[in-house]
């Protein structure tokens, strides 16, 4: 094996005795070719990674504008379902996102007290024409005992 080593060395002495021999100035100039293509490589590859580096900001900035996205979705979702807009945030800590948003926050966020947003306007309900009839006697019967009462 050593000798396999030593023959081989010997060969690559004997080529290199056999290789053209070279000037300075082309030694310069060969020398100046290589260096050229590396630096050349070097800037191609610092392009290469300054634009992956803005593909990926950009992709993280898509991720980002897409959660925004959803919990804008959501966050308009549970105040329409009759969350008061100041405690959605709330709300949504106690969703489980999992499931169904809208029994959730029907079924459990709304009988939480102070979490549903009640107007003072009363339901508009279809009473007939007996249900007004009823309903306005009974406003006129208050309406006399608010008088007789007045005038006690």
């Amino acid at each position: 094996m050593e000798k396999d080593i030593h023959n081989k060395n010997e060969e690559v002495v004997k080529s290199t005795n056999t290789n053209k021999t070279f000037t300075q100035e082309q030694l310069d100039s060969i020398v100046k070719n290589r260096l050229a293509d590396q630096k050349a490589k070097m800037q191609l590859e610092a392009i290469k990674n300054e634009e992956f580096n803005s593909l990926k900001e950009k992709a993280n900035q898509y991720d980002a504008l897409q959660v925004e996205l959803k919990q804008a979705e959501l966050k308009a979702k549970i105040t329409e379902l009759g969350v008061k807009p100041e405690l959605v945030n709330k709300a949504i800590k106690l969703l489980d996102l999992s499931r169904d948003i809208d029994t959730q926050v029907n079924e459990e966020i709304l009988t939480i007290p102070g979490f549903a947003n009640i107007t003072n306007e009363s339901p508009k309900i279809n009473l007939g024409v007996r249900g007004v009839e009823k309903a306005k006697s009974n406003n006129e019967s208050k309406k006399d005992n608010s008088f007789i009462e007045h005038l006690i």
